[in-house]
């Protein structure tokens, strides 16, 4: 058994994953368990991309991995995150830096860090955390579906060297039915993208293909 109640990794192809216990009360503490898994042969899962927010972990959450219970204190972001990915009708399998990598063991976190960009890269899909929902959150969100979308129909028929960049100014926001440039929706954008997760360094999960949003 590792410092802290983690159950060893045997070899560096190794790592953990967590499952997720489901509660269908919102105010149930999250518990979870740990288990060691090989990366040849590793079971379907998400992985879980985040900003850590505050480094202090002073939240409590139990686990269990082999027959041992224990506590592990984590981020008050992650911690929130947890609450929204928990399921009420089944176990969640997650990959999450935080948790799946012993943070007391400055080897196991050294090996796990080069590993990282294959654990991402193996997951079904990941899940990005943005942080908690403000009242104009779904605004933000329904501007970046038609931004996307906008981008979509324009970019194949344009250069990216040419001069008609597209702008609200230029008549892009009209032809592509966009809000105008003083919308509240344009705010509510830039507010998302202002979040931490947007202006972090993100090295592995440059390498994923799909991915889900959750701001909730």
């Amino acid at each position: 058994m590792a410092s802290g109640g983690y159950p060893t990794l045997k070899g560096e192809e190794c790592t953990r994953l967590l499952e997720l216990c489901p509660a269908d009360n919102q105010t149930t503490p999250i518990q979870c368990d740990l288990v060691n898994v090989s990366m040849d042969d590793v079971p379907g899962y998400e992985a879980l991309s985040y900003a850590w927010g505050s480094p202090v972990r002073d939240q409590p959450i139990q686990c269990r991995s082999q027959g041992h219970a224990w506590t592990i204190y984590i981020t008050k972001h992650l911690l929130s995150a947890l609450y929204q990915l928990r399921s009420d009708k089944g176990y969640r399998r997650l990959w999450i830096d935080q948790l799946c990598i012993n943070q007391d063991d400055l080897e196991e976190r050294r090996l796990q860090v080069s590993q990282m960009d294959k654990i991402y890269r193996k997951a079904a899909r990941t899940v990005i955390w943005l942080g908690e929902e403000t009242v104009d959150t779904p605004l933000g969100l329904s501007l970046s579906v038609s931004l996307c979308s906008a981008a979509d129909t324009w970019l194949p028929h344009t250069s990216y060297f040419e001069d008609d960049t597209p702008s609200v100014e230029n008549g892009f926001s009209y032809y592509y039915s966009l809000p105008v440039s003083t919308s509240g929706a344009w705010a509510a954008l830039d507010a998302i993208l202002d979040r931490s997760w947007f202006t972090r360094y993100v090295c592995p999960c440059s390498t994923v293909a799909t991915y889900a949003a959750y701001c909730p």
